[in-house]
């Protein structure tokens, strides 16, 4: 295994490839194209912050940052897989259910419906345009009311091929994220006599959170440079193929 000085410094590599490239999106023109600028603007932003905890050394948070990084990269595959823009059509769309959602919240608590009513005086029609478009895309997407997806997220990392990703390192970051009990062994170990916890910076998880972070921001950075036209995918496939030999020489 590359040990976690030289895993921090391929993660570095990657994000310096990316920094040189980020501020030339200037403008979109297309929906994927926005919807590719958010994905590299919100994974670059935790990529940083992963790399920053892991300097810490506060592995266990990072590992479960990385989850956004999984979780934006299935996304982004799957939706990619569609040539139409049906699939993102109906990801965008799905941001009047959650805004319904929100309002209805507000609507059952008598304290909120005086902010409620003085929202509606300023915006009027505002109420009345989310009860319309919620209706409306619940009728022609069919939508649950907590995935914008017809697919679980199991399911579309099936169809993307990283099915194994979801059943060992997305399984184990929900663990911790929900502080399942499984969680625990991840801050408890055993002593001699009783247990002990982790409650400062350890080396607990650092070198898997490196080693799944430059996996899928490698992969979310590849589908941003095609797309907009960086013209590092050569530069990215020299630095995972010396990574990925890294990786298996020191295995």
């Amino acid at each position: 295994m590359i040990n976690t000085s030289e895993l921090l410094k391929y993660n570095g590599q990657l994000h310096g490839l990316i920094d040189q490239k980020i501020d030339s999106i200037k403008k979109v023109s297309t929906n994927k194209e926005m919807y590719l600028a958010f994905v590299i603007a919100k994974a670059i932003k935790s990529y940083s912050s992963v790399m920053f905890l892991c300097e810490k050394r506060h592995g266990e948070d990072a590992f479960v940052l990385c989850r956004t990084l999984f979780e934006l990269l299935i996304n982004c595959l799957y939706i990619l897989n569609d040539e139409s823009d049906g699939r993102l059509e109906r990801y965008f769309e799905f941001d009047w259910i959650i805004r319904k959602q929100m309002f209805d919240y507000l609507k059952s608590k008598p304290d909120m419906i005086d902010i409620l009513e003085k929202k509606e005086k300023k915006y009027p029609n505002i109420i009345k345009e989310i009860e319309s478009e919620c209706k409306r895309v619940k009728d022609e997407y069919n939508y649950s009311n907590t995935s914008w997806s017809d697919k679980s997220i199991k399911d579309m990392a099936e169809e993307v091929g990283r099915i194994d990703n979801y059943y060992t390192v997305y399984k184990i970051q929900c663990q911790l994220s929900h502080s399942n009990a499984r969680s625990v062994n991840e801050y408890a170990v055993e002593g001699e006599s009783d247990l002990i916890f982790r409650i400062g910076p350890s080396d607990n998880l650092i070198d898997e959170t490196l080693v799944a972070s430059f996996d899928f921001m490698y992969h979310i950075t590849l589908e941003v440079s095609k797309l907009f036209k960086w013209g590092i995918e050569d530069e990215l496939t020299t630095l995972s193929d010396e990574y990925v030999k890294n990786l298996n020489d020191n295995q």
